[in-house]
Formats: C-alpha cells, structure tokens, sequence
C-alpha cells in the first residue's frame, strides 16, 4: 500500500513538472529578424507551424528543439540558433545563426504598427446587369 502511494506520488510530482509545448510557451520569440547586407540570408521568421517551432528562411524550413534557456537545435546542419536579450528590457532583440561553419547574426525587425482598421479586400468592379 505505501509502496503504492509512493508510486503514485512520484508519478504525480513528475506529471506537474511537465510543460506542455504549445504556442504560448514559445511566443517571445516569435517574429521577423533582419540579417546584415551582404550574407546568403536576408530575413528568418520564427513561428508555431503544426505543433512545433519552425524558423523559416529564403533557404528553407527548419524545426527547433529548445536545448537552454535561449538557444534552440535546428534540424538543418545540426546548427544552433541563439536569441539575444536586450539588456534593460529583457526582450529579444536579434538571432544568431550557427551552421555548416558559418555564424549569420540578425536584428528583431520592428512589428508594423497596427491602425486599428481592418483591410478587406477590393471588390473588382463588375458592370450592372439591366435586363
């Protein structure tokens, strides 16, 4: 009986500690991130695709697999990507990129301000039917 009690409690304990990986527990680094002229990329996104974390490229798709506190495994190349922290804020402010020997640094692109409208789209203009 106390053995399984004991059993159950130990299952309990470990069942708590879990942290479901959804979107949310990943939102802070979500976003657009800017790379320096002159290198093989331009821009990455990092989002929430089919149950996973996915930073996507002009050279493709890769899932990430969280390894510490900011840095993520992809599944391209066996690379490493790493957030930066702005020092007073403590939200992210850029990306490193470590793969195939290459180190590609990137800056959080600014969010596009929002107007509070929502755009529909234009209706294409079609002549009236008299009959």
């Amino acid at each position: 009986m106390k053995r399984s009690f004991l059993v159950a409690a130990l299952l309990l304990v470990a069942f708590c500690g879990l942290k479901a990986q959804d979107s949310t527990v990943f939102a802070e680094f979500y976003g657009k991130f800017e790379f320096k002229d002159g290198g093989p990329l331009t821009e990455a996104s990092v989002e929430w695709l089919d149950n996973q974390l996915y930073l996507t490229t002009s050279m493709g798709n890769a899932s990430m697999t969280k390894i510490g506190l900011d840095s993520f495994s992809i599944s391209y190349a066996d690379g490493i990507v790493v957030f930066k922290r702005d020092s007073s804020t403590k939200k992210i402010s850029g990306l490193t990129i470590f793969v195939t020997g290459m180190v590609l640094d990137a800056a959080k692109a600014e969010p596009e301000k929002s107007t509070g409208l929502i755009r529909l789209p234009a209706k294409k203009e079609e002549p009236i039917a008299i009959n």
